[in-house]
């Protein structure tokens, strides 16, 4: 359900595995999370949600390390988010952050 203000992300997770690839033993994975940020047309400018998309890209730098609490996986980023730019449909902006990554299961 998306909020009364209409400023949300969506996430999406685009896997990219290398089949039969092992570390150890653990198996890995890989592939991109795109969080899309949507943002209500309200003839205020991208100001606003291009500094909220900044300050989101900025948690997921390049080699940033991600755990599970129970710490059975490991996440590394391993390039910096890329901010594909800022469209428009009718009633809102997309503002897309394509984050890549691996994942060890441990």
């Amino acid at each position: 359900k998306k909020p009364s203000n209409d400023k949300y992300w969506e996430i999406v997770y685009i896997p990219n595995n290398i089949n039969n690839e092992f570390w150890g033993g653990g198996k890995t994975y890989r592939g991109i999370m795109r969080l899309i940020l949507h943002w209500p047309q309200n003839n205020k400018g991208v100001y606003t949600p291009m500094e909220e998309a900044e300050r989101v890209a900025e948690y997921y730098e390049k080699g940033r390390q991600l755990f599970t609490t129970d710490g059975t996986k490991k996440i590394t980023i391993t390039d910096n988010p890329d901010l594909g730019g800022v469209y428009e449909d009718e009633s809102s902006l997309l503002l897309p952050l394509t984050i890549p990554y691996l994942c060890f299961k441990l």
